[in-house]
């Protein structure tokens, strides 16, 4: 028979998996996010035909950055779901 003090236990232990997925979760968003920049830092512009000017350059560091953030808040909308 369970009393209402094993349903809290229960209950605790479901929430901390929960929580425990959640931190895991965003710790990888965390270091997906965090090579996106430093590849976009470590980039060097001048070195690359296709990107021939600072203004193109900025413009590819934005799309990088804005398709990482994309990727990342739909993996966490998703999670959420």
């Amino acid at each position: 028979m369970v009393n209402a003090q094993d349903e809290r236990i229960a209950t605790l232990e479901a929430d901390a998996r929960i929580k425990a997925a959640n931190l895991e979760l965003a710790q990888a968003r965390v270091a997906e996010l965090e090579g996106v920049l430093r590849h976009i830092v470590a980039a060097d512009w001048r070195g690359w035909h296709e990107l021939a000017s600072p203004d193109e350059f900025v413009r590819w560091a934005k799309s990088r950055a804005n398709h990482a953030l994309s990727k990342s808040d739909a993996a966490m909308k998703d999670h959420h779901d």
